[in-house]
């Protein structure tokens, strides 16, 4: 009888004493519409997000200075193979994205 008081105990003891878990959900932030200032800016933005993701994920815009991006963007302009137009939209996008 000892016997079983005891190992009832230790076994109560234990669970009570083994951390509490709890599911942790969150929710995820309500962000706004992105607003453009123009339709180049936008257009820029759209083809930055499928274009430049083709062969790699985009990188984040303020990450090169300005300078970086004058050696980036025509060389990788070339490999996606968008024209001057679609290049100067892109490169809009960048220097709105820069001025932020």
């Amino acid at each position: 009888m000892k016997k079983t008081f005891f190992t009832l105990g230790s076994v109560i003891f234990l669970v009570s004493c083994s951390p509490k878990t709890a599911e942790v959900t969150t929710t995820p932030a309500v962000s706004e519409p992105m607003t453009f200032p123009n339709e180049t800016v936008s257009t820029g933005f759209a083809l930055y997000g499928s274009e430049c993701t083709q062969c790699h994920k985009a990188k984040t815009v303020n990450k090169y200075s300005r300078e970086e991006w004058n050696k980036i963007l025509p060389n990788m302009a070339q490999k996606a193979k968008i024209d001057d137009g679609q290049e100067a939209a892109v490169d809009a996008y960048i220097n709105w994205e820069l001025a932020k």
